[in-house]
Formats: C-alpha cells, sequence, structure tokens
C-alpha cells in the first residue's frame, strides 16, 4: 500500500453558503457542499454539568433520527423521481421502507428479496467489489469529474420528525406587549452518507455533502417548527467525489452512521474546542466562539479529582480564544499506560447592565473533551512518544462488519479493540478513510497508536508516476480542492485524539501538486 503520511496539518474553517440547489452539484469537483457547517473536533453541547456526565443519547438537547424511514429507489441517475417529494404534504405510501443507519445493498427490497437474490437491476441493488479499478470498473470510461449516469442508483428518504416546542422560537406576551424568546440553534447531524447526500426540511432546500466518511451537519434552524416536520434526503450511489472514494473495498450505498438532531443556545456558544497537550503537563486550549462568553475551564483526573481550573471571557462575535492550563508531573498517555484526563468546558453568557458587567447563572452549554498528555517527535530518525523510541505493532483495519456493512456497531468496536490488545497489537491504521468517532475514543482510552488518514484514493487512475508525459489526473488542479478539503476534514474532526499519532494524507493516488499544497 501506498500512503502519504503528515504529522501536522493546519486547520482550517469553511463558511456556509446561503445558495441554492442546481441538482449539479454531485457532478462538479468545484462544489462539494452548499451550507453545510464546518467540520469540527467532535462534541456535544450538554445542557448541563450533569448531564456532561451521562451519554449524549440522554441529554435533553438530543434527538435521534435512526430508524425506519420511508424509502425510494430507481436504478439510473436520470431515471424519473417523484416529482415535489421533498414537500411535507406528497403521498408516500406506496413507497418502502429503509433502515437508518443501513446500507441499501444489504436490506431487504420492497419485494422482500434479499441481496443474495438479488441482481444489480433489482432495488435496492447488490454488494460490489472492486479492488483495482473505480466502482463502474467494466461499465464506464472514467471520465472526471463526471461519474456514470446509467446503474448510478439514486435513493429518495422521508421521514416525519418530531420537534420538542422549546427547541423552537416562542412568542413571550409582557404587559400586552410581544417578545420573541432566546432562540435555539437546531443542527442536524449525519454521521456519514454514501456517496452524497442533498437535504430537504418541510419542502425547503437545507444543503448538500460530500466526502462519505465524516459528518455532515446543517443548520436547520430556519426551516424547523415545533411539533411535526417533514425530513427529506436523495443520495446518489456515485457522485464526482467517487473518484477520490476509490478503496479496495466492498462497495456499498445508504447512511451508515449515528444520525441525529440537536439544539444549542443560538446566541453563545463553542464552534469548535481544539486541545493539544503536551508531556511537559501544557494543555493547550483553542475555542472558536459565537457570541459573548465567559469559559469556565476544569480539568479533572480519572478519579474525578479537579486538577486545575482557568477562566476565560470571549468579546461579542465569532473570535477564537486561547488558554492554557499547566499540570505539574501530569500522568502521561502512552498505549501502555493510557492515562486519559476530562477536560470540561462550561459556557456562560455575558451581558452588560447599567454598567456593571454580569455573568448570568444559566449555563448556555457544557462541552467535555478526554484529554492525554502525550508528545510525539522524531528524534535521530526514530518515532518517539513522550521522549523514548516505539515500536509499532500494528494492522490496517477496514470499517467493515459482517452483517451491516459500513454500519459498525459500538460492541463490535469494542470487540476489535480488545482483540487488538489481546493480540499485543499497539497501534492501527484507519485504513482508508476515517472511522467513526466512537472508534477512535477506544483507541484513547484503550491506548492504541493512531495513523489517522484521510478519505482520498484514486486507485483506478493508477498511483506510479506517469510514463511518456502523461498526467494522472489526480495531479492535476481538477483534484486540488477535493484532496485538500478531505485532508482538513480528517483533521479537523480527530483533533483532539491522543491516540492519534501520525495523519495520513490517502492511500494509492499518485503523488504531486495537489498532496504538497496540504502541508
Amino acid at each position: 500500500m501506498r500512503r502519504h503520511i503528515l504529522t501536522t496539518c493546519l486547520a482550517t474553517s469553511v463558511a456556509i453558503v446561503s445558495v441554492g440547489q442546481t441538482m449539479t452539484e454531485w457532478r462538479d469537483m468545484s462544489v462539494n457542499d452548499v451550507n453545510r457547517l464546518a467540520l469540527h473536533a467532535n462534541s456535544f453541547p450538554f445542557e448541563s454539568l450533569d448531564a456532561a456526565g451521562h451519554d449524549m443519547t440522554a441529554s435533553s438537547r438530543f434527538l435521534s433520527i435512526d430508524g425506519q424511514w420511508k424509502f425510494y429507489w430507481t436504478e439510473n441517475a436520470n431515471d424519473s423521481i417523484p416529482q415535489g417529494f421533498f414537500a411535507p404534504d406528497f403521498d408516500d405510501s406506496r413507497w418502502g421502507h429503509i433502515a437508518v443507519p443501513g446500507m441499501w445493498e444489504l436490506q431487504p427490497g420492497p419485494d422482500g428479496k434479499s441481496a443474495s437474490l438479488r441482481k444489480q437491476a433489482d432495488p435496492y441493488g447488490v454488494p460490489v467489489y472492486v479492488n483495482s479499478g473505480f466502482a463502474w470498473h467494466g461499465q464506464y470510461k472514467n471520465n472526471p469529474p463526471l461519474p456514470p449516469v446509467e446503474k448510478n442508483h439514486v435513493g429518495l428518504y422521508r421521514r416525519s420528525i418530531i420537534v420538542p416546542d422549546g427547541w423552537c422560537p416562542v412568542t413571550a406576551r409582557t404587559r400586552g406587549k410581544s417578545r420573541q424568546l432566546p432562540r435555539q440553534q437546531v443542527i442536524l447531524h449525519l454521521g456519514a452518507v454514501s456517496s452524497c447526500v442533498y437535504v430537504w426540511v418541510n419542502g425547503m432546500f437545507v444543503g448538500y455533502a460530500e466526502d462519505s466518511k465524516v459528518a455532515a451537519e446543517f443548520d436547520v434552524t430556519p426551516y424547523v417548527r415545533g411539533g411535526v416536520n417533514q425530513v427529506a434526503l436523495q443520495v446518489f450511489r456515485w457522485c464526482d467525489g467517487s473518484y477520490c472514494e476509490d478503496q479496495d473495498a466492498w462497495r456499498l450505498t445508504g447512511i451508515s452512521r449515528q444520525s441525529y438532531l440537536y439544539t444549542r443556545d443560538g446566541a453563545t456558544h463553542i464552534d469548535n474546542l481544539q486541545t493539544t497537550a503536551g508531556a511537559d503537563g501544557t494543555l493547550h486550549i483553542a475555542a472558536r466562539v459565537t457570541g459573548k462568553a465567559n469559559i469556565l475551564y476544569t480539568l479533572r483526573d480519572r478519579n474525578g479529582e479537579t486538577v486545575a481550573t482557568a477562566e476565560t471571557e470571549t468579546p461579542e462575535g465569532i473570535n477564537t480564544s486561547t488558554t492554557d492550563i499547566r499540570v505539574d508531573s501530569p500522568k502521561l498517555w502512552s498505549a501502555e499506560t493510557p492515562y486519559l484526563y476530562q477536560l470540561t468546558a462550561e459556557v456562560r453568557p455575558v451581558t452588560d447592565k447599567k454598567g456593571k458587567k454580569t455573568v448570568p447563572a444559566a449555563t448556555a452549554e457544557v462541552l467535555r473533551q478526554k484529554i492525554g498528555f502525550r508528545t510525539v517527535e522524531m528524534k535521530n530518525g526514530q518515532l518517539t512518544v513522550n521522549g523514548k523510541p516505539i515500536y509499532i505493532k500494528g494492522v490496517d483495519r477496514h470499517e467493515i462488519d459482517p452483517d451491516g456493512g459500513y454500519v459498525m456497531p459500538l460492541s463490535r468496536m469494542v470487540e476489535d479493540s480488545r482483540r487488538m490488545k489481546e493480540f499485543n497489537f499497539n497501534a492501527v491504521r484507519t485504513s482508508h478513510y476515517p472511522n467513526d468517532p466512537r472508534w477512535y475514543e477506544l483507541c484513547d482510552e484503550y491506548g492504541i497508536y493512531v495513523c489517522a488518514e484521510a478519505n482520498q484514493e484514486s486507485h483506478g487512475f493508477g498511483f506510479n508516476p506517469p510514463k511518456a508525459g502523461k498526467t494522472n489526473p489526480a495531479q492535476t488542479a481538477l483534484f486540488a480542492q477535493q484532496i485538500m478539503e478531505r485532508n482538513q476534514h480528517n483533521v479537523m474532526a480527530h483533533f483532539n485524539h491522543p491516540s492519534i499519532i501520525t495523519w495520513s494524507l490517502g492511500n494509492e493516488t499518485v503523488d504531486g501538486p495537489n498532496f504538497k499544497a496540504t502541508f
């Protein structure tokens, strides 16, 4: 396997683009998202410190959208689809059903046939394995950025979701006058969608996203209301991004990871929390904050005892606040001693009242983050952790389940991590794409070094230096944005994990200027 390894990468953010869909995004390499929120380190905005002590699924700010969805499938990307299928009053009574998360090819079709009894042209298709060559190998001549139309299956999803009234704006009346109460921000989180997704809420277009191995989030605040809401999705089997997702594995389609709605204070919140903890005991925190806020950071040890605290205040607007916390003689993280501290960030809005600055008692949100103090360095050509040379005894791990395909239950991840430790493996490469966020958390907990790989492989073009002056398409400007964004997504989403000691820019894609630009 040929890999491109990166030890450092700059974090960037992507602005929300307020434009409508053209339905050409799925075959345009210059448009990889519309209205998608910037990728951020995996976290959840709990409503209180007490709530932050539990799983996010127990929070009043969490609403799962997993389960059975109405589903319509068509064989080709240019087939007619039901007009206005995203409208709230659309009649989907004759549609089939599909599980979310779930891969189309592994679920019973509308006629009840399992994948083993179906053909590729039957709803919902069959799994395809390709090693060398794109998923349409033997059917379609490569023509980037255009994916095939024929046999490019399309799936339409619909589901009614009941949103709590408290999540949406409320008008209060005081002394006969109406006033708008503080508004919550409601965010739609799609854990991972292959290969791309269009989103509508209550008949209104919300956004579009590619990169099938990281979450896609959308601010749906303007579109939702308290009570029943209609969510609709359109998913293509292949899109222009498929030229960057040619991993040697089973090719499957659908929503493969946990998906949900969540809410947070719309005026004051942390958009991204990044932490770096070195073996010298310095914890560096960089928080991108919306709104004027007082943030109390508390670092606790494994027993829940407070080790250190720090407090900072951010100005109005959107700003990045940096804070350093110093811990004397910290317990260090390594594969042999995976000691984790826990950091909480309690965010409280700040207001000015009659010239006096006051911090309301109400907490806007609480974020939590596991912290492992460790330093990774190259010394005299030797990879070291905490100043000591390490010997990598690792495995490559495809995120594939014998039953669910791309849908990997937590129990299976726990089993994988335990087996690796039992057989004395101390490292894993997430071949060939970012994994479920919970996998990195398990690697932090169990002590497994991670080579975190971006979702970039263009194996079908070949990955050796081109001969006779020919240029490999992946070396051209056409692929520059894709390769850059996929590496940014990988780093942004998984920045905080102590288990990650190296970053891989991708697999089996020809080297060239597009990879050099990511450094």
